[in-house]
């Protein structure tokens, strides 16, 4: 598992998405849970209106994005990918209000994906999606004398 919290405006989302989409390694998916079994994805960057919720999909030759489906709750009927086994990054923007901002993140499992070539494929493409927002994370360094001391 692997996970990145953020704080970015929107304009510095739109910037990595940019970047991810021009890499042309990966397909975008607006939202998390799906009507369809095989959602539509995102054709233009331009397409995307809201990215509270997007799925990243690591364009391969072994597996096609389809869906699987929810079978009890809510949200039963609808259709989600499976982080486990699908080459897919998580992405939650962040919650931006008139007072407060709480962070945004990028989410993965690596190592579970059943075909051995796309898994380690898989977790080399989203360690360069995590550098990439890593990368434009402002690092905060503390000094002097630790508050447990």
């Amino acid at each position: 598992m692997s996970q990145i919290n953020f704080f970015f405006s929107p304009e510095d989302i739109l910037s990595i998405l940019n970047t991810l989409f021009q890499s042309n390694e990966i397909e975008i998916f607006q939202g998390g849970i799906f009507r369809q079994q095989i959602p539509d994805h995102v054709k233009s960057i331009d397409d995307i209106k809201e990215f509270e919720k997007l799925t990243f999909w690591l364009k391969n030759d072994r597996k096609q994005p389809v869906c699987h489906p929810i079978d009890r709750g809510i949200n039963e009927g609808l259709f989600v990918f499976d982080y486990y086994r699908d080459p897919i990054i998580e992405f939650s923007d962040c919650s931006r209000k008139s007072t407060t901002i709480s962070p945004g993140r990028i989410f993965y499992k690596g190592g579970w994906i059943i075909d051995e070539d796309l898994r380690k494929e898989h977790e080399k493409w989203a360690k360069r999606v995590s550098r990439v927002f890593d990368k434009k994370t402002k690092k905060l360094i503390c000094s002097g004398a630790s508050p447990m001391q």
